[in-house]
């Protein structure tokens, strides 16, 4: 997993970026089960990206996360967007995620900005 993280311009600009993969083995019956599994569907017929392959031994995915834009300290508006992607082989059970079998997202943010309360003797 790598996780890159940067703010500039007094924390109001903000880039992240997030990556993370996986490899699992197993049997041939433990893999060809995890390949059916709702969050892979390796047997869809309308699949063109994938094939069920009873006797892999193993599967393995990238995935990664990434959003950029003005999501800090403003007094102005606040906005973003970003994007997340997952393959198919990507496994995070282990790890709590359950994403879908094969996704992608872009999600846009907007919204207005909050002055900070800062500590003020006046």
């Amino acid at each position: 997993m790598l996780q890159l993280d940067h703010r500039w311009d007094s924390n109001a600009w903000e880039a992240k970026l997030s990556t993370e993969g996986s490899w699992v083995h197993g049997t041939q019956d433990a893999i060809a089960y995890t390949q059916t599994l709702n969050r892979h569907l390796f047997q869809r017929p309308d699949a063109k990206d994938v094939t069920y392959d009873p006797t892999l031994t193993s599967l393995s995915g990238p995935g990664a996360t990434w959003k950029i834009g003005r999501m800090g300290e403003t007094k102005h508006w606040r906005f973003g967007f970003g994007g997340d992607m997952r393959s198919p082989g990507l496994e995070l059970v282990e790890v709590g995620n359950l994403a879908g079998a094969i996704s992608a997202a872009f999600p846009t943010q907007i919204s207005p900005g909050v002055p900070s309360l800062k500590n003020s003797d006046s």
